[in-house]
């Protein structure tokens, strides 16, 4: 995963620029599981942006939201940045070991 903006050439020169990542890969454990298990995708590339909405096309997070607190045991919203869904779930498992 990219950790900062990072430029890529398009076939007219225009430049593409990737937000940062930092915050969310600082769980890759996490981050991984929570692709395939929360999500239901097979990978994704998320930045310190990503939010719910950008991983599915269904009228509401609720079923997302469910899955979530299902899987992980915390509490998150439609409004919360993926970076913050999974610092809340690390900090459950330290609170566990």
């Amino acid at each position: 995963m990219p950790s900062e903006k990072q430029p890529v050439l398009t076939g007219d020169k225009r430049k593409i620029e990737f937000a940062p990542n930092d915050k969310v890969s600082a769980y890759p454990e996490i981050y991984d599981h929570f692709v395939v298990h929360a999500l239901e995708l097979e990978g994704a590339w998320m930045s310190d942006e990503s939010k719910l909405w950008d991983f599915h096309d269904e009228a509401s997070c609720q079923p997302l939201l469910a899955r979530i607190k299902h899987i992980y045991g915390v509490e998150a919203s439609e409004t919360d940045f993926i970076w913050e869904i999974l610092h809340r779930i690390h900090a459950k498992n330290l609170q566990q070991n």
